[in-house]
């Protein structure tokens, strides 16, 4: 973290913040490789890594409600400095911020651990030999922990997240129940509810606009990695309960295959409303998702709104 232009004149307090409009790219990686790269697309969609859509509400929080608001408080007393600075040679993550599309990032510092007191970080910036405390005005915390490397903090989770203008079809697929499944399709006179038999005539027209509203964000509740691979590839080859697959100008081919979850510690309802013992999860399932190598678990309280079969379509009768 040192070099020839070690800056020791403590009266030249350095900036951390930025402002971050500008910002397009935030590299951060530690000691040992571990790296989290964030970048801003032409429409303004973060990505993670090059791979995944990044959970866009923790890069505002550590775009716009940390790094633009960084604040130095004080520099490291000198008594504390070697061995803040020894910790920091360890533990502290480079963190490089590259603003209006440039190839040179335009700050570069590392982030430490954090005081005593808990209300404050160690900061560096890069040439510099002389660590600050810095904190936002207004916050007590620390903010290290904001500079995440785990990836499962940066991934969205989000599964489906198309409006209804942007939705071009959406697939219905109950495998259990063949003539529950169908397809909605957008054409230039409306949505045609296709089925495996021909077009649908007896649908409500209200109840399909409602269905393709629905898809504008829906979550997925976290991962279950304790499954082994073996676990998963057996699962893939049982029929699943439900297969819905959106196609969307925004995000292309989503699609979440669904699956019983058996009982465990976190279930809730143990028995049904009989007082018989329950084998699967009412409240949630397994999942696995198309744009993703990861077991995912899914809340029926999130997706039980398109969770919609055919017979829910159809207009009732008189």
């Amino acid at each position: 973290m040192r070099n020839d232009k070690s800056n020791s004149n403590e009266d030249v307090v350095p900036v951390f913040a930025i402002e971050s409009e500008t910002v397009n790219r935030i590299y951060m990686i530690d000691k040992q490789g571990n790296f989290a790269d964030l970048k801003k697309g032409d429409q303004g969609i973060w990505t993670y890594n090059d791979s995944f859509l990044a959970w866009s509400s923790h890069v505002d929080l550590l775009l716009n409600e940390t790094m633009s608001k960084l604040s130095v408080k004080n520099p490291v007393n000198k008594s504390a400095r070697n061995n803040v600075l020894s910790r920091m040679a360890i533990k502290a993550i480079k963190v490089m911020v590259y603003a209006q599309n440039s190839a040179i990032p335009v700050k570069v510092y590392y982030v430490g651990g954090t005081t005593s007191d808990l209300l404050g970080t160690y900061f560096m910036e890069e040439g510099d030999d002389t660590p600050y405390v810095v904190h936002i005005n207004g916050f007590n915390g620390y903010l290290n922990t904001r500079y995440t490397l785990d990836r499962d903090e940066w991934i969205s989770r989000t599964i489906f997240g198309s409006t209804k203008e942007q939705i071009k079809s959406v697939s219905m697929e109950f495998p259990a129940q063949p003539s529950e499944s169908y397809k909605l399709v957008k054409t230039d006179d409306g949505i045609d509810v296709e089925m495996e038999s021909g077009l649908a005539t007896n649908v409500n027209r209200g109840a399909v606009r409602s269905l393709l509203a629905s898809f504008d964000k829906l979550n997925f509740e976290g991962y279950d990695d304790l499954k082994s691979s073996a676990f998963v590839d057996s699962l893939k080859q049982t029929s699943p309960l439900v297969i819905i697959t959106v196609e969307s100008d925004n995000r292309e081919t989503d699609r979440l295959t669904f699956y019983p979850k058996p009982i465990d510690t976190r279930t809730k309802d143990l028995y049904d409303k009989d007082g018989n013992e329950l084998a699967t999860d009412s409240d949630r399932y397994y999942a696995i998702y198309n744009k993703m190598d990861r077991m995912l678990i899914v809340q029926d309280y999130t997706f039980q709104k398109v969770l919609v079969p055919y017979s829910m379509l159809l207009n009732k009768s008189k």
